[in-house]
């Protein structure tokens, strides 16, 4: 499915909104289809918690915020458990290889 253009989206927006949340989630749908098992799984959950969010907020802007900062905070986990691997669990086949530098690079 092709995505309107700015215009078409905001002549949705202010005439005919549930087109517009209905085309939303059909988007949504789609892109979360093609991914494969765990990671369907994991998509389907964080658009739960997307949908939760811009439910519980009155106004569009609060539930912005409050995804924006779930965007934020699940970003700042990833930056750690990068900059700390000792401390991430391991998946449970998981092989784990050290990188060292080569003597020329260190």
């Amino acid at each position: 499915m092709k995505l309107p253009n700015f215009d078409q989206l905001r002549t949705l927006a202010e005439c005919e909104p549930e087109a517009l949340e209905s085309l939303r989630t059909e988007l949504i749908n789609a892109v979360i289809d093609q991914a494969n098992g765990e990671t369907k799984q994991r998509l389907r959950g964080l658009q739960f918690q997307i949908d939760a969010q811009r439910q519980l907020h009155k106004s569009p802007l609060g539930a912005c915020i409050k995804i924006s900062r779930m965007m934020t905070e699940s970003f700042h986990q990833m930056i750690d458990r990068l900059n700390q691997p000792d401390t991430a669990k391991p998946a449970k086949n998981a092989k784990i290889y050290r990188l060292a530098l080569m003597e020329s690079e260190q």
